[in-house]
């Protein structure tokens, strides 16, 4: 799907118009950036994948780390560049995730709420290539939704690949990485103009192999 194919969801608008629809950085990001686990150091080079906002992606930055961020939407692209402070080590480009080019090896990628809206299989394709990207013991940070719940109808049209319950903890698993973190939840929210919206969303904070002793 090009981005002249895609509704113009809500996200869109709310970028051209200077707001931040998303909210604060999730809970497991800000922890995870503080030290807890001690599994990130500071200064690591992180990759944020459908950056959005930013609420990840300059939160980062601001905390001293190595910031790439990419979104399919050059509004979204647009609101990160406008709101990052100079100074920042932040690179914010428009790419689709499944034609990206990433030349780096990363110590953190985070993916949330966007990996259900890459069409099968370049969905599944993409994933493995982040994985491929991340340093042995790296994090992944990942959030989808699931089918559990059908996709509200206005997004309905761009929710084309909703993971079954449990299938991305499967996927991380087959592949060999430790999950540190798993959850499976329903989140209620609000977006502008009163639309109500119940997400059924596996979220997972997982670790890549170490390389192999010789």
């Amino acid at each position: 799907m090009t981005i002249s194919d895609q509704p113009d969801p809500f996200w869109n608008r709310a970028y051209r118009d200077g707001s931040s629809p998303f909210g604060k950085p999730s809970e497991e990001v800000v922890r995870l950036a503080a030290g807890d686990r001690e599994l990130i150091a500071k200064g690591a080079r992180i990759l944020v994948a459908g950056c959005g906002d930013g609420r990840h992606a300059l939160y980062l930055a601001k905390e001293g780390f190595v910031v790439d961020a990419f979104d399919i939407s050059p509004d979204a692209v647009a609101h990160v560049r406008a709101n990052a402070t100079p100074g920042l080590h932040l690179r914010a480009w428009q790419a689709d995730l499944d034609g990206v080019e990433l030349a780096d090896q990363y110590d953190w990628v985070i993916a949330h709420g966007m990996l259900h809206m890459v069409p099968d299989p370049a969905r599944d394709k993409a994933m493995a290539r982040l994985r491929a990207q991340t340093h042995p013991g790296g994090i992944h940070v990942v959030a989808v939704f699931t089918d559990t719940i059908p996709p509200p109808p206005d997004l309905a049209p761009l929710h084309v690949a909703l993971f079954s319950e449990g299938e991305l903890f499967e996927q991380y698993r087959a592949a060999g990485w430790e999950l540190l973190e798993t959850r499976s939840y329903v989140l209620e929210d609000e977006h502008p103009g009163g639309i109500r919206h119940r997400h059924p969303i596996n979220k997972l904070v997982a670790r890549a192999p170490a390389p192999a002793l010789p």
